[in-house]
């Protein structure tokens, strides 16, 4: 069975000797999780390696649907690191411009992208 895991820190296994999937019994699987990873990046990471690949199951480590920043560099979200004063002016003004249902839609969207595969998930 192929396996692919998707998911932010606590998949990818920051700070440990080995992420809990390693602790699966199948021998054949294949990470796609980073550290900082926001579930727009995840749904990405998880549409852009099964068009290239075949998997039998997909198990994906959702994050925060308040996490809009990310790791990877998008340029429509933010990195904490990077914000500066400015910056964060910015990230506040959009959770204060946004509604708690806005952030649930869009992480509902991002499990249906990833639910309309052909795969198990």
């Amino acid at each position: 069975m192929r396996i692919l895991v998707a998911g932010d820190s606590w998949t990818h296994g920051w700070n440990v000797d080995h992420s809990w999937w390693h602790y699966l019994d199948e021998t054949d699987i294949t990470s796609v999780a980073m550290s900082g990873d926001s579930n727009s990046i995840i749904s990405q990471e998880v549409r852009n390696i099964c068009r290239k690949e075949p998997y039998d199951l997909i198990i994906v480590g959702w994050t925060s649907m308040l996490r809009i920043q990310d790791s990877r560099g998008d340029p429509a979200v933010w990195w904490a690191e990077n914000i500066n004063e400015d910056g964060s002016k910015e990230l506040d003004d959009f959770y204060r411009n946004n509604s708690l249902d806005y952030f649930q839609n869009k992480m509902y969207e991002h499990i249906q992208q990833v639910e309309s595969l052909h795969t198990k998930v």
